[in-house]
């Protein structure tokens, strides 16, 4: 059966002369417009960006450097204006992206999948406990944004250089840059020097795992065996780093695809149900009463 919320796969991003596009093998795309008095023809986009909801299997960091962008990600709408970024996590469902005719972006996709550059212990700080409830924003103050567009501008120098030994680890410089500008930006991020990094990575990874696995397998054993910890240690440090237990964690992502696929037009609970692999509608309510607090019907009907 065909998913009711098709995944977007890193692979399927297109690296063609849409807007100005740099990709670096199977690892970052870059999409920018910012230099440009050229706008974008949403006409030109795939059919799978103009053909909501999906689910991405990968991270974006989106800037605004003029007119707007719209975005409803899980259940949150977010407007960016100008010197405004989101970063929207890993397994994400986008219902909606839209800009205005003006609009002047940077797009920096990260294969989470594929390579660990964001595994960096502020940033971990700073999204813990967002990756269940959408996108993370905030506005870069004005004497970081030159300095962050002029990062956009090497990251693409660098990921279109060729002959360059040390390509790789340049790239992951250039991107640790930029990241350390967002957690500036976002000021939620505590002095983190000397700190055992590894419990942050941790959660980090687990969170990338639920958004992977989350319809299929909803227990934690098999999170805990996947990042070879027992589930004792991985619910410990999980309650630590985000204050909530690892089941709380994967119940959000369900829940919010959930309420998603209930507020589509045409779906039944049963057909909901059947999507997210609950072996009947019957244990498919009580699970979704259990965290949310309402039934199915009660939650289409609010």
């Amino acid at each position: 059966m065909e998913a009711f919320i098709p995944d977007l796969s890193f692979s399927m991003i297109p690296s063609g002369s849409v807007i100005g596009t740099a990709r670096y093998g199977e690892k970052v795309t870059i999409f920018d417009n910012i230099h440009t008095d050229r706008d974008i023809d949403p006409g030109q986009l795939p059919d799978y960006f103009r053909n909501y909801p999906l689910k991405m299997q990968f991270s974006v960091l989106t800037y605004c450097g003029r007119g707007s962008i719209c975005i409803d990600a899980g259940l949150r709408r977010t407007t960016l204006q100008p010197g405004d970024f989101a970063i929207i996590p890993v397994g994400m469902i986008i219902s909606d992206f839209r800009m205005s005719d003006d609009c002047r972006l940077i797009a920096v996709i990260h294969n989470t999948l594929e390579n660990s550059v964001l595994e960096m212990p502020e940033l971990t700080r700073a999204l813990v406990g967002t990756f269940t409830t959408g996108m993370t924003n905030a506005r870069i103050s004005e004497p970081l944004r030159n300095l962050f567009i002029s990062g956009c501008d090497r990251l693409r120098e660098l990921m279109e250089l060729e002959g360059f030994m040390l390509r790789n680890q340049a790239v992951d410089g250039e991107m640790r840059v930029l990241m350390a500008i967002l957690i500036e930006s976002m000021k939620r991020v505590d002095n983190v020097d000397g700190a055992d990094t590894r419990p942050h990575q941790l959660v980090s990874k687990f969170a990338e795992l639920v958004a992977i696995h989350y319809r299929r397998e909803r227990g934690v054993r098999f999170y805990a065996e996947k990042l070879c910890v027992t589930p004792k240690y991985l619910g410990q440090i999980v309650k630590r780093l985000s204050g909530k237990n690892p089941l709380s964690m994967i119940s959000e992502y369900v829940i919010l695809e959930a309420k998603v696929l209930l507020k589509m037009r045409g779906t039944s609970i049963k057909q909901v149900s059947t999507e997210l692999n609950f072996p009947n509608q019957s244990f498919f309510t009580k699970y979704f009463r259990k965290y949310s607090g309402m039934t199915p019907q009660e939650y289409r009907n609010s």
